[in-house]
């Protein structure tokens, strides 16, 4: 049996986005390249309460997501019913403030299009120690139709 840790499977986004910046700009072979690393691991969650014009409570915590390099990023925006979700612009400010067991605050705008029961997709630091607080995890297509359901090991 070979062990091997989640990170041969997906990146860290905060820590190799980084670093992929640095090296974009100090090496002109990887500018010609064009190409970024490409996620390989989001988490999703429901938009429980948005009990402030500024806040909003999501149905994400520690006990679903790793958070020891950084607090989960919200990435893309899906209202049920729609054909795709939107990437998340990041001039709009969301972000998590605050992690609790099992729930996050997320930092919004007031008068932001965001409604309870909405999704918002979450880019993980450290995906390793998110893989083992899941039993399984869904690979979906471009669409985000799950194709496939893989059991974890840890």
């Amino acid at each position: 049996m070979v062990l091997r840790p989640g990170c041969y499977l997906t990146h860290d986004v905060d820590i190799y986005k980084k670093a992929q910046n640095e090296i974009f700009a100090r090496n002109p072979i990887a500018q010609k390249m064009g190409q970024a690393l490409k996620l390989a691991l989001q988490l999703w969650a429901y938009v429980q309460s948005i009990p402030e014009p500024d806040r909003a409570i999501i149905g994400l915590g520690k006990r679903g997501s790793a958070f020891d390099a950084g607090l989960p990023e919200p990435a893309k925006h899906y209202r049920p019913g729609s054909d795709a979700p939107r990437d998340i612009a990041t001039e709009e400010g969301w972000e998590i403030f605050e992690l609790m067991d099992q729930h996050a605050y997320l930092h919004i705008k007031p008068g932001d299009d965001l409604k309870v029961g909405d999704m918002i997709a979450f880019d993980i630091s450290h995906p390793c120690l998110t893989f083992d607080k899941w039993r399984q995890v869904l690979v979906v297509d471009p669409k985000y139709r799950v194709t496939e359901v893989i059991e974890t090991f840890f």
